[in-house]
């Protein structure tokens, strides 16, 4: 680990009042590096090993992107096409939507609700069987309805539940062996806190995004 890079990240974890810190890199002539710093649970008093696994949660909507864009590559969907014309599972209460504006996050599709949960449900449960559509397509507001209407684009086009699909298109080529869409909250990772008006951190239950395109990712 460069000394700087270890430095930083010792500050940062005091600076900031977080429980633990995982920062990764590579060197210049591409050798990975990873450091941990503080705790993967408080309470225990169990510090924080590079190898712990964290959850990705909106960080995942990059493999999202990337997995449409792949589509987009192969002429299998269009960028400026009505995303309805790709879905099959749910539907779109606004037809003009295009699969541009949903990656651009300037859709207006609302929010799943709930975001989060114990398990993975069928889509169609969290959004219903046509999303509404409250926002004001061609303005840009950062909403994950969108990004949940394309994993189902992803899944429909492709015929396979989203997480297989992503993790073929595009975990595995880039050689992401340790990532992976848990359908519950997996066993052991790191405890995740709050920090009370107080000034004082504690423990929250480990849940999963109810829609692994938005922030399933781990």
């Amino acid at each position: 680990v460069p000394h700087r890079a270890a430095e930083v990240a010792a500050g940062s974890l005091t600076e900031l009042g977080l429980v633990g810190l995982l920062t990764a890199g590579a060197t210049g002539d591409g050798a990975g590096w990873v450091t941990a710093h503080g705790w993967a649970d408080l309470a225990a008093d169990r510090p924080l090993l590079p190898e712990h696994p964290f959850p990705a949660y909106a960080i995942t909507e990059l493999v999202t992107a990337t997995a449409v864009l792949r589509l987009v590559a192969d002429g299998r969907v269009g960028l400026d096409e009505p995303a309805n014309a790709y879905l099959r599972t749910v539907r779109l209460a606004d037809d003009a939507i295009t699969v541009r504006q949903l990656l651009s996050h300037t859709d207006g599709v609302d929010n799943p609700d709930p975001l989060f949960a114990d398990h993975v449900p069928e889509l169609v449960d969290v959004i219903g069987s046509v999303a509404a559509c409250g926002g004001r397509r061609g303005t840009f507001d950062y909403r994950y309805g969108g990004y949940a209407t394309l994993g189902a684009v992803i899944a429909d086009v492709t015929g396979s539940p989203y997480a297989d699909a992503a993790t073929t298109m595009v975990l595995e080529p880039l050689g992401m062996t340790g990532s992976w869409f848990p359908p519950r909250p997996p066993a052991g990772p790191v405890t995740g806190h709050r920090l009370t008006d107080a000034g004082v951190f504690e423990p929250e239950p480990t849940r999963v995004s109810t829609v692994p395109s938005v922030g399933g990712g781990g």
